[in-house]
């Protein structure tokens, strides 16, 4: 048996000039030496909101390399538009459901029909283990709820090669950055010293072009990258990030647009 999680695809982008295998390659490998791996799941529905929260806390799983032949979620590549860059839907083993607490007291989120799968796109530096469940009712808590849905966790999945391109890049980037705010601050120095009026004008130009290229710089695609302590060794060549998303989905994937409820965070689970 095989134990993973899940997680939608997101891209680091340019790629270019890196020799990248084939995604089928790496769900192929992947596939066939993952080892059991059970993991606890926190979901923070609502982290994004400034109203109340609802914590699930302590689901744990893990997933089987068999094929899921039961009814179970549409997957979003298994069943999307791209489907060999999917692993399959495969089976998903239930350990503990999660939990969480209001003024009545310890409730349990059923979670059924769990299934798993790993998709990878062409030339994608990173991947994405995803896993779904049935939702059968409605939770709440306070202004935070989780609907009667198909619920799907989002964590980046990494090669070892992957991520040490990505964070070669994420340092030139912020270096690239710290340079820019550097020049501004310099540029900006320069105006206020010197009486030249024809000066000035070129100094805070200067000051201008450098806090331009500065908004340009793509830092908000950093933020996937994870440190080594937010990473979580699958195999020797398969690394998942800790914190992922949650989504959810009522329609088929073609037809509606999922809906973002929060933040996920993975750990390993000891019983």
């Amino acid at each position: 048996m095989s134990c993973l999680i899940i997680a939608f695809t997101i891209i680091v982008p340019f790629t270019s000039g890196i020799i990248l295998p084939k995604p089928i390659d790496i769900l192929n490998q992947a596939i066939g030496a993952q080892k059991t791996t059970p993991l606890k799941i926190n979901l923070d529905v609502g982290a994004n909101e400034e109203s109340s929260k609802l914590n699930v806390n302590g689901m744990a799983f893990e997933i089987c390399s068999k094929l899921a032949d039961y009814d179970h979620p549409m997957m979003p590549g298994a069943d999307g538009k791209s489907p060999q860059l999917s692993s399959g839907a495969r089976e998903l083993n239930l350990i503990e459901e999660g939990y969480f607490i209001d003024m009545s007291g310890k409730k349990h989120v059923k979670a059924l029909n769990g299934c798993w799968e790993m998709f990878w796109r062409e030339n994608a530096l990173t991947g994405s283990l995803i896993c779904g469940f049935d939702i059968p009712e409605e939770y709440h808590r306070n202004d935070a709820s989780i609907p009667k849905c198909s619920l799907y966790l989002n964590f980046p999945l990494w090669t070892k090669i992957g991520l040490e391109k990505a964070r070669e890049r994420k340092d030139k980037i912020l270096g690239r950055a710290s340079f820019l705010l550097d020049k501004k601050q310099e540029e900006m120095s320069r105006m206020k010293n010197t009486y030249n009026p024809f000066l000035k004008v070129f100094h805070y130009g200067n000051a201008i072009m450098a806090d331009d290229k500065y908004h340009f710089q793509p830092l908000k695609s950093l933020e996937i990258i994870p440190s080594d302590d937010e990473i979580i060794w699958l195999q020797d060549d398969l690394l998942l990030n800790t914190k992922g998303l949650v989504f959810s989905k009522t329609k088929i994937f073609s037809q509606s647009s999922h809906v973002q409820l929060g933040a996920a965070y993975a750990s390993p689970y000891s019983c």
